[in-house]
């Protein structure tokens, strides 16, 4: 996402010129020698629902509430202009998969999305004669698959994808005699993936994808075996030839995780069933380990993360204070996330209800306040949103350093008391120091 380049938390959604976060681009490329030398590829690509939407860390909490922008024309421009450029890159069939849950917050954006969706293409007349033709398939992963060893349910999703990736085709290139490439074929369209981050669910659906156009590429009689025709035909999620299975699964387990890492901050989840196609105890023990390293993560590191992203692309400047400015204000745009309102809250002390009016209109204020509020919030103990006064500073001692408070513990037992077992277990035994710590400082 060079565009809307960020972290997990700090970058959702799309901007106004229909850039989303978390867009990558993967493509599988298969190269063929000998007497048939050949190149096979197949791009798909992922990223965040292209609606104004965000959902912030939030330490009390495990999964942050879901905020959807009220502005649809907003709505539609952005996802109109993400629209169009997919067309534009990938070529006339876009095809919507979406993974989020039919129920609670990510239902509202599901439904959201496929609303604007219809609204877009019905007034500005969308369709195959008229730039291209997109569809959203809307797939409740959890739902399919939330019992142990019901990824099998992908098949229906599969079989409702396999029409257009058969249209789509791939790219096949072979060496002539002449030493010069021949094109037999191109790909036109492709599948969109996403689910809330573009990560867990949307790797093993991507690896799905990409099994069947891999295989698809070669499907011709000279070239598979009967037999493997008929047992792939039979078994979708797998490969018929054991080696190839498992090098195709390393190599895009090895994608999920560096994608991850990148957004998250941790490998994968749901890694184990995309490398080794199966779920044990093991496997959601390393989910909920890689959980809580995310919830800590998300919660104290990324928006300082988020400011050095921001510089590192070009997307704030470093000359943000001008101290020979007649006026004296300092333009606020530069900070990441919701630290905004939390710098304006600071300097003005003024309800939330004004800040969120005041948010999007006067983004300035006294560059003195500003850098004396983000200094003040530097020296505490708990992360920027957690303060709300004074009163709660920490000027001396441990600082921001010291550990973790009894206050962020119980903050943290209440977060996780709708996470996953497994996280919930990890997140209680990494605290439980920190608050006999904090138990045997008070006595």
């Amino acid at each position: 996402s060079k565009y809307r380049a960020g972290t997990r938390f700090t970058r959702r959604g799309s901007d106004a010129t229909g850039a989303v976060a978390n867009f990558a681009e993967t493509e599988q490329i298969v190269l063929t020698h000998g007497n048939r030398s050949a190149i096979r590829s197949h791009v798909q690509i992922r990223g965040s629902v292209p609606l104004r939407w965000s959902s912030p860390a939030n330490i009390k909490q495990y999964n942050p509430p879901l905020w959807i922008g009220l502005n649809p024309l907003s709505h539609a421009r952005a996802l109109r202009l993400h629209l169009l450029e997919l067309w534009r890159v990938y070529g006339s069939s876009i095809v919507f998969v979406n993974l989020v849950d039919k129920g609670g917050s990510q239902g509202r954006l599901g439904r959201a999305f496929d609303a604007v969706l219809e609204a877009v293409k019905d007034v500005w007349k969308f369709g195959r004669e008229n730039g291209g033709e997109c569809r959203h398939l809307w797939f409740d992963f959890h739902a399919e698959c939330k019992k142990h060893g019901k990824y099998k349910n992908l098949v229906k999703l599969l079989n409702d994808c396999r029409s257009d990736l058969q249209r789509q085709g791939v790219l096949h290139l072979t060496l002539q005699k002449n030493s010069k490439w021949k094109c037999h074929s191109k790909q036109n369209g492709v599948l969109r993936t996403n689910c809330m981050d573009c990560l867990d669910r949307t790797n093993v659906v991507q690896t799905l994808f990409a099994r069947h156009a891999l295989f698809q590429s070669f499907n011709d009689k000279q070239v598979i075996a009967l037999e493997d025709i008929l047992a792939f035909k039979n078994n979708p999620m797998t490969l018929p030839w054991v080696e190839s299975e498992e090098c195709h699964r390393l190599l895009w387990a090895d994608n999920a995780d560096s994608i991850s890492t990148l957004y998250a901050g941790t490998n994968a989840l749901k890694r184990e069933y995309t490398r080794f196609g199966t779920r044990t105890v093991k496997g959601q023990m390393e989910d909920g380990v890689n959980s809580l390293t995310r919830y800590y993560k998300n919660n104290f590191e990324d928006a300082w993360k988020q400011l050095g992203i921001d510089l590192l692309v070009g997307e704030r400047g470093f000359s943000f204070v001008n101290p020979d400015a007649d006026d004296n204000y300092i333009d606020l745009n530069w900070i990441p996330g919701d630290l905004k309102m939390s710098v304006v809250g600071g300097s003005h002390r003024k309800s939330r209800q004004y800040y969120a009016e005041q948010i999007d209109e006067d983004m300035t204020i006294l560059h003195t306040d500003a850098l004396m509020e983000i200094d003040r919030r530097a020296k505490s103990d708990g992360p920027w949103w957690v303060i709300d006064s004074d009163d709660e500073l920490v000027e001396g001692g441990e600082g921001a350093m010291g550990g973790v408070s009894g206050a962020q513990v119980l903050l943290a037992i209440v977060a996780v008391a709708k996470a996953p077992l497994s996280t919930a277990t990890a997140i209680l035994c990494s605290l439980l120091p920190g608050l006999f710590s904090d138990a045997k400082k008070s006595k």
